[in-house]
């Protein structure tokens, strides 16, 4: 009996190691798969843009004739530009609370040039919009969203007819 206890055991082990091998095979296959599958979309998609399907090899001619890369064609080349470092003191009925910001625009060459012209002006626009907020106003998300909202109104009217895209906060403590 004791002989026949290890014989049933010996089929049950060995169909687990075959279960095990065909389960790493199939696994190492999708393995494979997907790597050679992401290397074809990213050659595909993601490619560097010399290869186009027209036949045009990713360039675009410019109006005078020159070749243009195809994606500066579409976007213009933007700038972040900082406008430095702002301390505020906030509307409170307290007083005493202070707003501490760092302010970046996102804009085009022309629009850049303008902005680091006319700082002194976008800084003193910031500034005078901020200080009329109060602590509960800038409280959640939503009051700073709506704070640089309404930055990059002010910002743009400063800039106009030159535009900015975007206004970023890098820096933002309410003390």
């Amino acid at each position: 009996m004791a002989d026949e206890a290890v014989v049933e055991d010996e089929p049950e082990s060995s169909g687990r190691r075959g279960l095990l091998i065909p389960l790493l095979g199939v696994g190492l296959v999708m393995l494979l798969l997907g790597v050679g599958g992401g290397y074809f979309a990213a050659g595909q998609f993601g490619g560097d843009g010399t290869d186009g399907a027209d036949g045009t090899d990713g360039v675009v001619e410019g109006a005078d004739g020159a070749g243009v890369d195809g994606a500066s064609a579409i976007m213009p080349s933007t700038q972040v530009v900082m406008l430095g470092s702002f301390t505020i003191n906030l509307r409170d009925s307290a007083g005493g609370r202070l707003l501490q910001m760092d302010l970046s625009v996102e804009c085009d060459g022309e629009a850049a040039n303008l902005v680091k012209s006319r700082e002194a002006q976008l800084r003193d626009s910031i500034i005078m919009l901020a200080s009329d907020y109060s602590y509960l106003e800038l409280e959640g998300t939503d009051g700073r969203l709506r704070l640089r909202d309404d930055a990059h109104r002010r910002i743009n009217a400063v800039l106009a007819p030159e535009k900015c895209s975007r206004v970023y906060f890098t820096k933002f403590v309410v003390q």
